[in-house]
């Protein structure tokens, strides 16, 4: 069997195995959700695999993801590369500010509310622009 992607496949076997087996080992000490967390890395480890393992969803994705790329410097410019990961930036910075001021919540608060704004207004702008593009 070839491999058309090493960093795929090791990722995917490690975060879709690792994951099966702690919520899998959740769901047997009575963690009823444990099971639709294993459900969710099963298909998620099927699909890194597909990736992985097979040249068509390899070829697939390699597709998707120069879309992507071209899709948001066209929209962002220099700043393209980092705004698909602006959410989890947002994140971060929350998390941080939680740990470090915890006498200033509302500031963390603030930052984790604000990471699912940007990312709702990313997924809108770059569906706009992909319908325009598309017309």
């Amino acid at each position: 069997m070839k491999v058309y992607h090493r960093k795929v496949l090791f990722f995917t076997l490690l975060a879709g195995i690792g994951g099966i087996l702690y919520f899998g080992g959740r769901f047997l000490q009575g963690d009823t959700l444990g099971i639709i967390w294993v459900i969710i890395f099963a298909i998620l480890m099927k699909q890194g695999l597909t990736i992985a393992l097979t040249e068509k969803g390899y070829a697939r994705e390699a597709a998707r993801v120069q879309i992507n790329r071209e899709i948001y410097s066209e929209l962002f410019g220099k700043f393209g590369k980092v705004m698909p990961y602006g959410s989890l930036i947002l994140y971060c910075i929350g998390a941080v500010c939680v740990y470090f001021i915890p006498t200033q919540i509302w500031l963390g608060l603030c930052f984790m509310i604000a990471a699912p704004v940007y990312y709702l207004w990313l997924v809108r702008t770059v569906k706009k622009f992909w319908e325009k593009k598309n017309k």
